[in-house]
Order: C-alpha cells, then sequence, then structure tokens
C-alpha cells in the first residue's frame, strides 16, 4: 500500500493516515472526492502485483462528514456506488459518524 500511501490519506495532527487492512477488507482515507478514483486506482494497481483482484460490486464509497453522498465513481471501468451507512467488522458504520454492534450470530434472535 506504500504506492497509495504516497497519493492519499487524511491529516489528524502531524499523522497521515490512509488505509487500515484486516485480512482480505480494505479501508482507504481520502480528504476529497476527487481523490477516490487515485486510490482506488492506486489500490488496485498494488494488488494486482500479488495476484489480488479488488471485488468491484462489493466496493463502496462513504462520506464519514458533513457534506453531501458522494456521486459514483467509476475505477477502470468498474462503478463504485456510494452507500450511506455498511458493515465492517461487525459494527454497521454510517455517513453520520455513528457506529453500532451487529447481532452477535451466537445469541438467539429477541
Amino acid at each position: 500500500m506504500d504506492h497509495v500511501s504516497r497519493k492519499v490519506g487524511i491529516q489528524v495532527g502531524p499523522h497521515t493516515f490512509t488505509d487500515i487492512d484486516y485480512a482480505d477488507d480494505v479501508t482507504l482515507f481520502v480528504d476529497t472526492q476527487d481523490k477516490y478514483p487515485i486510490a482506488l486506482s492506486a489500490m488496485d494497481e498494488e494488488a494486482s502485483k500479488f495476484s489480488l483482484h479488488v471485488s468491484w460490486s462489493k466496493t463502496k464509497i462513504q462520506n464519514l462528514s458533513c457534506g453531501s453522498t458522494p456521486s459514483p465513481v467509476v475505477v477502470n471501468g468498474n462503478t463504485v456506488e456510494p452507500v450511506q451507512d455498511f458493515t465492517y467488522l461487525g459494527s454497521i458504520q454510517t455517513s453520520n459518524r455513528s457506529s453500532e454492534c451487529t447481532r452477535r450470530m451466537d445469541l438467539p434472535p429477541e
């Protein structure tokens, strides 16, 4: 992801955060919408070096701050749709900056 980190990221104090990687999931951070295609294209390029492929149907973009919902982005001929919320590592992440746990699968339904 070094190639990605040279192009995108968010600044928090003296630190730049570019991504969170967990197993086969990646969250990319960008500070402006015009960097979505740059970050996604760089991620695709870097992944291909390891014979990994982006699942474009599962790839989504989300605005986690003030502002409007982003427009769909086309990367290498693939359309990436915006979402208002999604489940990541067992928590529902929402565009209004809240997060809540999903129901644990080992518990009976209420």
